[in-house]
This record gives structure tokens, sequence and C-alpha cells, in this order.
């Protein structure tokens, strides 16, 4: 089966996720609202390992990895939704929905305190507030 995105190659799981120039372009949203480059990888390890080395402040090291976990679900979400013939949502929608969906699993199972608007504007700062808002009320 060809790419249900680009039909220009067999769609595997490297290349939907990681290759593909439409998965590729979800991955650089993610990285430019985090304020971060990177070079593509062509395969899941190596990108994951990519990914989390891009983040080293132990803080942020969890929603960085539910970020790359999020944007996995995301694309594959997004590739069911043209592959069954569902209306497909634009990039930017689809980025949008990162952001969305990340919030609202860190917010339930790690940040109670993270503040929405914030995360989809400056991410870091959304999670520093969130742990200054712990530390002076000792929650932490």
């Amino acid at each position: 089966m060809m790419c249900s995105w680009c039909s220009t190659e067999e769609e595997s799981l490297n290349h939907l996720l990681f290759n593909c120039l439409y998965s590729w372009k979800i991955w650089t949203f993610c990285y430019a609202w985090w304020d971060f480059s990177s070079a593509a990888q062509v395969n899941v390890k190596s990108h994951y390992e990519q990914h989390m080395g891009l983040n080293q402040k132990k803080e942020l090291k969890e929603a960085w990895r539910v970020i790359w976990l999020t944007t996995i679900w995301t694309l594959w979400v997004w590739r069911n939704q043209k592959v069954f013939g569902k209306d497909q949502d634009s990039e930017e929608e689809a980025g949008e929905l990162i952001k969305h969906r990340s919030f609202h699993w860190l917010k339930a199972n790690l940040y109670p305190n993270l503040h929405q608007d914030l995360w989809k504007e400056d991410p870091r700062s959304a999670i520093k507030r969130h742990a200054e808002h712990e530390t002076l009320n000792g929650e932490v």
C-alpha cells in the first residue's frame, strides 16, 4: 500500500511517522512550538532518542515525552482519517490537537496547575509557572 499522504513511497511505520513530508511538517510544528530544531531521523528508536535528547532539563522531560507520544498518536489518527475517507484535519489543526491533547494529559497526570493558554503559547514557561505555584504552596 502506498503512503496515504504522499503516494510516493510504500507505507511503513517509519515512513508514515517520521519520513513522509506530511508527518515531518507536524514534527517541525512541534519543534517550533518548543523553539527547537531537529534533523530528520529514519526510524522509531533514533527519532525517540534524538527527540528526548533535545530537552535536557529534568522538569521538562516528562512533558517532552508526552509531546512525542501525543504526536505519534495524532499522526496515526490523522492517517486513519485519510485512509477511511473521513475529513482530515489540516496540518495546523493537527498541530493544535497535539497542544490540546498533551495539555489535558499532563494536567490530569502530572501538572494539575498547568495553565492552558500559556501552554499553547510557551509550554516551557507554563511548566515553570506550575512548578513555582507548587513551591509557593508547599506542594512539592
